[in-house]
């Protein structure tokens, strides 16, 4: 588990970053809905011949569309409605304007805002950015202001569609993201079981993928006795995840272990899926021999009550009162309202301070809104200046590509002309040999808006595929030539060619911020740490406390890995040793999982209400390994900080001390309730003496 990663080349991890994809956040029947939505609208619209009309209303629909979020309804119906009438206005303006200069500062007006409210939230930052995308589409349509309100209407109702039919389904499509959400941290802990290498990797994902359950149900805003039923399984996967780091980090696991745990978590998936056929082979699980190791035996009772509170899943919740069904769903892994109120004034707070550091110059989020605007004026620029035929896919280019750091800009660039190319390819070519038929422009649109709506947080490429097809039917239907393939392909390649010329030309590179993230990532694990090993020598913790430290320790973690793989693309020097830096994020990592370990002793310990001497040793031995600990993370960031005015710490001296204390304490007088428990220890402070060693390389 302690393998070391040999260094990774810069193309490497390029060529690891294009392949690279997240799941998907919409489910197919959600993507359905949506995608088939523009489709029926271009359908009835070509059925009643005015297919043109109906394009331009499917516009609207398809930009609203692009828009999946598992928020409460009302919050939803806020951001369709701020949608629906920005987009039309803008579509008006920009119909207005088309063909003229004031079509640039129009467009760079929005690119900044686009750029600069994306800092306020995922919702805002849809707001906008569908707004920036109707805007540049729709300056390729220049006619008189009457022709432009008319146009901006047509987007209004195809917007009012979309949203309706959103709205409508909101009850349905939540659960469906929840299940699918459940269903992923599955996969993912049975990845973890599966995993021989790089399993803080394979960690972190199962984190991640909990994360992302417990937003959306914090999200969802169901009713009480239905966010019971999720949090009681949540809480189940979240222990299931607590006990797998304890029994893989002991390193005893055997493989007859290792296929009962993928066999339970797989009829877990199956109960979760109602799937008949998955939980068939669940009742023939044969039980591994047995085995010495608590930490075995604590998981192996987990995967037990996994399993029962997966098969409860699907039946109705006991007859309980809202309150006492909302104090039970509290107790298992919603904060008290307080807690709550407060953590959302201070998100709020960060926003705020977030938006207004945009009006600094010189600050990150006003640097890219800046670059945003000024690449997107310079490419409407040198469309109006050449007359471009269908210049908007050189605007619409750099508007996909442009983002806020220089790897993500170079992937969406690569992405952005293989899958426009694609489909210039494959929808232009079927379109001139056509002559562009309505019905096969209908069945066209019919494949792929489903598709881009599914593929758009998935896949950049494949997202750049659909959306590039179904753009082309419906902006370009009625427009064919023989040159347009080439046409479109070299105004992509140059709007891509803008993009990074953009950054390369006002960098912000990375790595220039390589050591203040290493540096909270290391602040961050060291006061959950604390927090734990305190909590175990004897003093009162709160279980939000140490689940919000652990969190805030896991997203600087997942935050910290792009930034270094980021660091290693640049064609800049970083600041610092991304090598040197990448060991000191695996040692983070490994002494995440030590404490996730110890985590779950310390729970256990609550649990027993074990007082005895052992307990007593317990605590007495936490306090002087939380001391070391601490002693180890403090030098570590001392020098990534460059600071060396902390005392030296010896990188064996914690390995000494575990030493010292078994010669001590003998063999029959163990400190520590059980075998697994003083590996834990040794592997926290391990990673501590590795996260020391790394951070001297740096």
């Amino acid at each position: 588990m302690t393998n070391e990663k040999r260094p990774v080349g810069r193309l490497t991890m390029l060529a690891r970053a294009v392949r690279s994809g997240q799941p998907s956040t919409s489910s197919w029947p959600s993507a359905l809905r949506r995608g088939l939505l523009v489709a029926v609208i271009v359908g009835v619209g070509a059925a009643i011949g005015e297919f043109a009309t109906a394009s331009t209303i499917a516009v609207g629909a398809l930009n609203l569309g692009l828009v999946d979020a598992a928020v409460p309804r009302r919050e939803l119906a806020r951001t369709f409605a701020a949608i629906c009438v920005i987009t039309a206005l803008i579509a008006c303006i920009s119909a207005g304007v088309a063909g003229s200069w004031w079509a640039v500062p129009m467009l760079m007006v929005l690119a900044y805002a686009t750029g600069a409210i994306g800092s306020a939230g995922l919702l805002a930052f849809n707001s906008t950015f569908m707004a920036l995308v109707t805007g540049v589409l729709f300056t390729n349509d220049p006619g008189d202001w009457r022709h432009a309100a008319w146009l901006g209407l047509l987007v209004l109702i195809g917007s009012i569609l979309q949203a309706g039919s959103g709205l409508i389904a909101w009850r349905y499509e939540r659960e469906a993201t929840l299940r699918r959400s459940m269903v992923n941290l599955v996969t993912q802990l049975r990845r973890l079981a599966e995993s021989t290498k790089d399993v803080s990797a394979d960690h972190l994902r199962a984190a991640s993928a909990q994360m992302a359950v417990e937003q959306l149900i914090d999200g969802a805003g169901l009713s009480p006795g239905r966010e019971l039923r999720y949090r009681t399984l949540l809480q189940q996967l979240s222990w299931t995840r607590m006990c797998m780091s304890n029994w893989i980090g002991g390193g005893h696991q055997i493989d007859s272990q290792r296929e009962y745990v993928v066999a339970a978590l797989t009829a877990v998936d199956g109960q979760l899926r109602k799937r008949p056929s998955a939980l068939a082979g669940s009742t023939e699980l044969v039980e591994p021999a047995g085995s010495p190791d608590p930490a075995w035996q604590t998981l192996r009772n987990q995967l037990d009550s996994l399993a029962t509170a997966a098969a409860d899943f699907h039946e109705s919740i006991p007859s309980l009162g809202d309150e006492d069904i909302v104090a039970k769903a509290n107790g298992l892994a919603r904060p008290p309202k307080a807690h709550s109120d407060a953590s959302r004034k201070a998100t709020d707070r960060n926003r705020r301070a977030n938006v207004a550091a945009l009006l600094r110059p010189g600050s990150p989020g006003f640097r890219h809104a800046l670059r945003l605007a000024v690449a997107v004026g310079v490419a409407e620029s040198i469309v109006l200046v050449f007359s471009i035929d269908r210049g908007y896919w050189i605007v619409l280019t750099v508007v996909m590509v442009v983002k806020p750091d220089f790897s993500t800009t170079l992937v969406r660039g690569i992405l952005r002309v293989v899958g426009t190319a694609a489909a210039v390819v494959v929808a232009g070519s079927v379109l001139n040999i056509t002559g562009n038929p309505q019905w096969l422009m209908v069945g066209l649109i019919v494949v792929f808006a489903p598709l881009t709506m599914r593929w758009m947080s998935a896949n950049y490429a494949f997202a750049s595929f659909a959306i590039g097809s179904t753009v082309l039917v419906l902006i370009e239907a009625g427009q064919p030539g023989e040159s347009t393939i080439t046409l479109r392909l070299l105004n992509t390649l140059l709007g891509a060619a803008i993009s990074v010329a953009a950054y390369l030309l006002w960098p912000r590179w990375a790595g220039d911020g390589l050591r203040s993230t290493l540096s909270t990532t290391l602040r961050t694990q060291q006061h959950w740490t604390d927090l734990v090993l305190s909590a175990l020598a004897g003093r009162d913790y709160q279980t939000v406390e140490l689940r919000e430290a652990g969190s805030s320790a896991r997203d600087a973690m997942l935050s910290a890995r792009p930034v270094i793989d980021a660091a290693v693309i640049e064609p800049h020097r970083a600041e610092c040793d991304t090598e040197a830096a990448m060991g000191i994020l695996n040692a983070v990592e490994r002494s995440a999982m030590a404490t996730l370990s110890i985590e779950v002793q310390l729970h256990g310990l609550a649990k027993s209400g074990d007082e005895d001497e052992t307990a007593a040793s317990v605590k007495a031995e936490a306090a002087k390994v939380a001391e070391h600990f601490d002693a180890d993370f403090t030098a570590a960031q001392s020098e990534v900080a460059r600071d060396h005015n902390t005392s030296d710490t010896s990188p064996t001296r914690s390995a000494a001390l575990v030493a010292a204390n078994r010669a001590e304490s003998g063999p029959d007088k163990t400190h520590w309730p059980d075998p697994s428990s003083t590996r834990a220890i040794e592997r926290l402070l391990a990673a501590a003496d590795a996260t020391v060693i790394a951070a001297r390389r740096i």
